[in-house]
């Protein structure tokens, strides 16, 4: 177990990791795209101004259910990471971007290093090249969503793991639970390691054993002191599970719903592979088996760390496969942080030298990167197109917006698909409209001050009939612009903007702007 290797092994990794970068960079599109990194920039523009983790979008229902303004609905670790980068170097997407790199290319090094410094440099490197390799670590690096920093924290836990086998200590086991405490800032599903952590500190000798157990304790319940109000003010109501948690249903009727969605996640697991997403799930689930296959056979280390693995990949499964519906990109990019472990059992196998030393016939292990390669550039070319149409759109629809609402004061706006707009409106908030419900809309205009709502085609005519019958509180005249793709048109407020009031208006301040 040579330091000397394990640096090397480091050293490597973070030229993979550039080279991974520089391949990819053209074709993954960088900047602000999807619905969530753009949450999250807003979010740590917040951070930044010195608003706390407030969000800039809002369901309605949460905006019924407790007011106006609110956090947002994920924890608020990816936001805190934006805002401190904005405050530190500007708020532009390279910045939001750049803290995604970083953690991609900080988590290679971290798995080389650790992998390396105990089963060998060779191992490390090899690790670190399957991770970057592996679809799609490297193309979420160009991206401000929270995966690449949630798979740096779950890698750094794996680095804290092993050194808690290879040395026993209070502080160990105090790094172990201080990494699980911060990740649960980030994202609650860290907590599926912490029976990880419990079993590492159960192996060790009783009087050391006794004082880890209550300085891991003490560590990860200050730590869950502080994450547990984020959780809690987090917005309600904010996904596909709405309607479901807001329900009338009968205990029965909810056991029923859950008892449907988990056959439905069941049925649409990745196999066979069709869709370029799934071969991607479907990499990840083959990935996660052949490191606990390959743990069980050669038992000691590997065994615990492919548990690792699986612990965190399954537990996290098991948690979504009851209470959400699991597809699209979703289904790759919420297992990412269980890859490090799974990838570093397995790329040890894959350079293990054979006890009668290299033969031809072992070229098959080259098959295995070969085929990663062939999945990768797939998801890349799929993942490039579909950011680019989303890009287009997110580009043309926001100009629209701004366009639309030149000139007016607007603070609250009424949109679907509009977070691209909130992200260049910033700190305009939207109540983002997707579900076809103009009771919804009305529910919003009559709890908070809306300046203008867009309005879709098909609900063109019911919502002007509101407005005849007086379903709005205030008057609505469209903006001077044409409908963007014959589909959305702008409706400005005329009028003084009335105070909030009414049941679940907030008194809180708005953020200044």
């Amino acid at each position: 177990m040579s330091t000397h290797a394990a640096w090397r092994a480091a050293a490597c990794a973070l030229a993979i990791g550039l080279l991974a970068l520089a391949i990819t960079r053209t074709r993954a599109v960088p900047g602000l795209v999807w619905n969530d990194e753009l949450v999250f920039a807003a979010a740590g523009r917040h951070v930044a101004d010195g608003h706390g983790p407030l969000s800039s979008f809002y369901h309605p229902l949460a905006i019924a259910a407790r007011g106006f303004p609110q956090p947002d609905v994920h924890m608020p670790g990816q936001a805190f990471v934006l805002g401190a980068a904005f405050r530190l170097a500007g708020t532009t997407e390279t910045v939001a971007v750049l803290t995604s790199r970083l953690a991609f290319l900080a988590t290679l090094v971290i798995l080389a290093w650790a992998i390396g410094r105990r089963w060998g440099g060779r191992s490390g490197m090899a690790a670190a090249a399957l991770l970057a390799l592996f679809p799609p670590e490297a193309v979420f690096a160009h991206t401000a969503m929270s995966e690449s920093v949630f798979t740096l924290i779950t890698t750094g836990f794996l680095a804290s793991f092993l050194g808690a086998r290879e040395r026993p200590s209070v502080a160990r086991a105090a790094a172990m639970a201080l990494v699980l405490g911060a990740g649960a800032i980030h994202h609650e599903t860290v907590l599926v390691y912490v029976p990880a952590a419990v079993w590492a500190i159960t192996r060790w000798p009783s009087g050391t054993r006794n004082r880890g157990l209550l300085a891991g304790a003490l560590v990860l319940g200050a730590c869950l002191l502080v994450a547990t109000p984020f959780y809690v003010a987090r917005a309600p109501h904010p996904h596909v599970l709405s309607e479901f948690l807001i329900s009338d249903e009968t205990p029965a009727e909810r056991a029923g719903t859950l008892t449907q969605n988990v056959a439905a996640n069941l049925r649409g697991l990745p196999f066979p592979p069709r869709e370029a997403w799934e071969w991607g799930h479907a990499l990840q689930w083959l990935a996660v088996a052949a490191a606990v296959a390959i743990g069980l056979r050669r038992g000691g280390e590997r065994r615990a760390v492919a548990a690792v693995a699986a612990l965190g990949f399954l537990g996290t499964w098991g948690v979504l496969a009851l209470v959400y519906p699991i597809g699209d990109w979703r289904a790759v990019r919420v297992f990412m942080h269980a890859m490090p472990p799974a990838l570093a059992v397995f790329a040890d196998a894959l350079v293990a030298r054979p006890a009668a030393g290299w033969r031809r016939r072992d070229a098959w292990r080259l098959l295995v990167p070969a085929a990663v390669a062939v999945v990768a550039v797939s998801s890349l070319t799929t993942l490039g197109r579909e950011r680019a149409r989303d890009d287009a759109f997110g580009r043309a629809y926001s100009d629209f917006l701004v366009r639309s609402t030149a000139g007016h004061d607007v603070r609250v706006a009424v949109a679907a698909k509009a977070y691209r707009y909130g992200w260049d409106a910033y700190p305009v908030a939207v109540v983002v409209w997707d579900a076809t419900d103009l009771r919804r809309v009305r529910l919003v205009e009559q709890a908070l001050p809306v300046d203008a709502i867009v309005v879709r085609k098909q609900e063109r005519r019911r919502f002007l009939r509101g407005l005849e019958d007086g379903a709005y509180r205030r008057a609505f005249a469209p903006a001077a612009t044409e409908p963007f793709h014959d589909r959305y048109q702008v409706y400005l407020a005329v009028g003084a903007r009335p105070e909030i009031s009414g049941p679940g208006a907030s008194v809180r301040r708005r953020p200044p702007g």
